[in-house]
């Protein structure tokens, strides 16, 4: 499932209203999934949220970013389309009054959404031919100035112990860890032994993963600037888990914390499966250069 680059891209918006349909039961297939969910918010994000009155909604538009396919085949995860990621995220991010909007020029956010397997056996960077810091910076986001939303453009933190550096046995945990979200938390200074532990053993595994990037849409059109206001990312172990039913439960797990800054790494058990009908409309693809350059 190939993709183009990281500035020409395929963009697909969602057109219509959001429509859940409520009262259908969850399907727990007999068993939960533990999620982790990390979240970052810029400063002025967090200000104009502040000031929002409450059932104030903002809203918002799609666009399908990087795909990870891992390295062994995995039919279930291809099986999902981006389309049906959208409609797992969207009832979820309805929680916190994102709603999706009819037309993208007077829309508030635009979600871009990364998803995938994140595998251990190889550093994504050389996997994915990541070659150039503005391609790192559209996948891993920040983890570390706020001020760096503003713009779009973002810092990875480099030198920190565990989180960006790869061990000999799994070469793709350190940058799984910044994928992830989980470089913050293995930094923390009263990191516990056993907490670094059930950290360091999420990582040794493949996981199943969604992040959503949400920028600034007038910005972006306006002023052609991605600025960055919020990032979440969610993962959940792949081995033995089938995507089918695992999306649902990173978008349930990840809902309560859609545009918050947290401060380390939350977890949440949440039941595999759909537990709601969800129709967001008609998908109109539209190509857009999202280039952060000014003519």
């Amino acid at each position: 499932m190939p993709k183009s680059n990281f500035i020409r891209v395929i963009m697909l918006v969602a057109v219509g209203a959001f429509t859940p349909s409520i009262g259908l039961s969850i399907n727990f297939f007999g068993n939960s999934a533990r999620v982790s969910v990390a979240s970052e918010a810029s400063v002025e994000y967090q200000k104009i949220q502040d000031a929002r009155a409450p059932g104030d909604i903002e809203t918002i538009h799609f666009m399908e970013g990087q795909y990870f396919g891992g390295i062994s085949k995995d039919k279930s995860l291809e099986r999902v389309t981006f389309q049906e990621i959208v409609e797992g995220l969207a009832p979820n991010l309805a929680k916190q009054n994102y709603l999706p909007g009819d037309d993208i020029r007077t829309g508030d956010l635009l979600l871009i959404v990364h998803y995938g397997v994140a595998a251990v056996d190889t550093p994504w960077d050389e996997l994915m031919g990541i070659t150039s810091q503005e391609e790192e910076e559209m996948l891993y986001g920040s983890t570390t100035s706020s001020a760096s939303y503003e713009t779009g453009g973002v810092e990875l933190g480099l030198d920190v112990s565990y989180g960006s550096q790869p061990s000999n046995q799994n070469p793709g945990a350190g940058s799984n860890a910044k994928l992830l979200g989980y470089d913050r938390q293995l930094n923390k200074r009263d990191l516990n032994h056993n907490d670094e532990f059930d950290l360091r053993t999420d990582l040794e595994e493949d996981r199943y993963f969604i992040i959503v990037m949400a920028y600034d849409c007038q910005k972006l059109l306006k002023e052609k600037e991605l600025a960055l206001q919020w990032t979440t990312r969610f993962s959940v172990r792949s081995p033995g888990t089938n995507f089918e039913e695992a999306h649902f439960a990173l978008g349930r797990a990840a809902a309560p914390f859609f545009g918050k800054n947290l401060d380390g790494l939350e977890r949440a058990k949440v039941p595999f499966g759909k537990d709601v009908d969800v129709s967001i409309g008609e998908l109109e693809i539209l190509e857009e250069d999202v280039s952060t350059k000014t003519d």
